[in-house]
């Protein structure tokens, strides 16, 4: 009966009968779940998150839980915990549910912009037409204008998945870009080259995925191997290059 009246928005109705199943037996989680839902939707977000954690400490164990916490969380503006539920949710579920660009959204408000591109690009490919979407992908695309056309920036990362993260950034802001590059060991020996690139786009050699972009030592295109590449820096104020070769 109560799923039922909240079926059919009857949301106080509904919280009444969900009261009064807990009145009888306190432990039942799905009256907690249910009561976190009625909340969400009056936007009593606090009171939805006390629900919601109820539920899933009586065992309330479907995946769709973790996505309702870190909603709440989002909109409590409690952002880090928020992605953390989030990603959770992102990594265990196949249905997206705007997940990504809540995720996205967390990672802007929590100035992670590298972050918050990629998960907004995410939700695009899934809802191409999505108006909130794209608004926020200008959003982050100005705050990306304001942090690096003003000075070269360094990355200081190797990971694979950060290195693609920047690159897809010059690529949006047309930023060239610096890097040590080092050939193949078994192939070329392994010989070492410092390039400045301007970035065009992403493709798969083999295994390897790899930037294709304009090499200002070479005069043309070229493919570079991602995992070949390190001390990453964006918007170089020169244009430097020297190989080994």
């Amino acid at each position: 009966m109560g799923k039922q009246l909240f079926k059919d928005k009857k949301y106080n109705e509904a919280e009444e009968y969900f009261n009064r199943v807990l009145k009888i037996n306190s432990n039942n989680k799905d009256a907690y779940y249910f009561l976190g839902r009625i909340n969400f939707e009056l936007k009593n977000h606090e009171e939805a998150l006390k629900n919601f954690n109820e539920a899933y400490n009586k065992g309330f164990d479907l995946i769709y839980i973790h996505y309702n916490i870190g909603i709440c969380l989002f909109n409590l503006n409690e952002f880090t915990k928020a992605i953390d539920k989030l990603l959770y949710f992102d990594n265990n579920s196949e249905n997206k549910l705007l997940v990504n660009s809540y995720l996205s959204a967390a990672y802007f408000r929590t100035r992670h912009f590298v972050l918050a591109l990629e998960y907004i690009e995410k939700e695009i490919a899934i809802e191409r037409n999505s108006v909130v979407a794209k608004s926020l992908k200008n959003k982050i695309i100005e705050a990306l204008k304001e942090k690096y056309l003003k000075s070269e920036s360094k990355v200081n990362s190797t990971e694979l998945k950060t290195i693609k993260g920047y690159i897809n950034i010059a690529i949006e802001l047309d930023l060239m870009m610096k890097f040590n590059y080092h050939k193949s060991e078994q192939f070329d020996g392994g010989i070492q080259s410092l390039r400045t690139v301007k970035p065009k786009d992403f493709k798969f050699v083999g295994n390897s995925e790899c930037l294709v972009g304009y090499c200002y030592m070479r005069n043309e295109d070229r493919t570079f191997n991602l995992n070949r590449i390190s001390n990453l820096i964006m918007n170089p104020k020169e244009i430097e290059y020297w190989s080994e070769d």
